[in-house]
This record gives structure tokens, sequence and C-alpha cells, in this order.
């Protein structure tokens, strides 16, 4: 809706009116009515914002939204999917966990992605990004040990792979998205593939 470029379905965000008259991010991409959509950055919700793209996308009388509600609140309901998905993931059986497992499974060519805590050791963070370059697979930096660790069913947990599938398609797409709303980087998680 900002920028007009083309992206896969999946790395765009979808907006709906509220019956309140307000826009609200629609987490599921599934609600019905109709979807405005953008682009999953800080910045392309902010183009929308400003061009008064809102009400034309969705033809209907909402109210102006500011854009930095709206990316907070697609920011937290994509770092909340991130979480349910590691734990669907662990509940499957479709992880690695922690630095050593990561790295052997990644010499087995075996994962999708991989997830590095931000307050993770960062010998071992290099350790492991390493490790996934010479793999050619992508890695994300996400939110703290303890809150993986929660999300896993486990104490603090540093480093997370991801099997291929698709939860771990699922999320390699919410991880990207929820590191490009981030409000302090609003860019590129570290080495990830688009």
């Amino acid at each position: 809706m900002a920028c007009r470029r083309r992206v896969e379905p999946k790395g765009l965000l979808r907006f709906v009116a509220s019956p309140q008259g307000a826009v609200v991010f629609d987490p599921s991409a599934r609600a019905p009515g109709r979807g405005a959509y953008t682009c999953a950055t800080s910045r392309c919700v902010g183009e929308a914002v400003r061009r008064r793209a809102f009400p034309r996308a969705l033809r209907a009388d909402v109210r102006s939204p500011e854009s930095e509600a709206l990316t907070e609140q697609a920011y937290r309901a994509t770092h909340r999917r991130v979480l349910e998905l590691l734990g669907l993931l662990r509940r499957s059986g479709a992880v690695a966990l922690g630095a050593r497992e990561v790295c052997e499974r990644l010499q087995d060519g075996a994962l999708e992605l991989v997830v590095v805590a931000e307050d993770h050791s960062p010998r071992s963070a290099a350790d492991v990004a390493r490790s996934a370059g010479r793999a050619g697979v992508s890695l994300a930096r996400f939110s703290t040990g303890d809150e993986l660790g929660r999300a896993l069913g486990r104490p603090t947990t540093g480093v997370v792979g991801a099997y291929p599938g698709r939860l771990g398609k699922a999320l390699r797409f919410e991880v990207q998205k929820v590191n490009m709303l981030a409000p302090e980087r609003g860019a590129q998680a570290d080495g990830e593939k688009p």
C-alpha cells in the first residue's frame, strides 16, 4: 500500500477496520472484511499513514491511525507469534537446542533457521553465526535467553535451531517481520536472508 513493491504475502502486514472505526493489525491475516497490506517495516506503515492510504484501501471511514501505535501493535503480536511457533516446534520435536547441538545440526545441513538470543554470549553467538554462514542457513537475533527458554519450556536458552518444514518456514518469516518492526532496529536482522 505504501511502497508498491511486490512482496511474498507472508512478508506483509494486514490491517483491517475494527467495528469502532479504528485501523487494527490482523495477526492471523484472516479477519473478515477488506484488508490493507504494508511491508513489515515501520517505514512502510508510517508511509501508509502519512499518505492517508488506510481509508482508501479499506474502503471505510476509519480514524487516522498513528504510525507508532500501529507498528507497536504489529510488533507485539508478531513477537507473541514467534514465541508460540517456538513452543509448537519444541512440542513437535523440530528444534535443536543449545549452541553445541545447533552447530552439529548445521554441519549435517539439517536446519531451516537459527535463532540466537540478543543477550547470548557474544563469543558463542559469533561461533554459531560462522557455522550458520558456512551452512547457508539464515540466522536471526531475537528476544532474551529467558524468554526463549520460557517459550520452549526450559531454563534460559540462548540458541535454537528450527528444522525444515511448515513450522520452520513460518518461524523464519515471523522472525524477519518482528526484527524489521523492532523499534530499536527497524531493519533486517543480522545475517538474515530475505
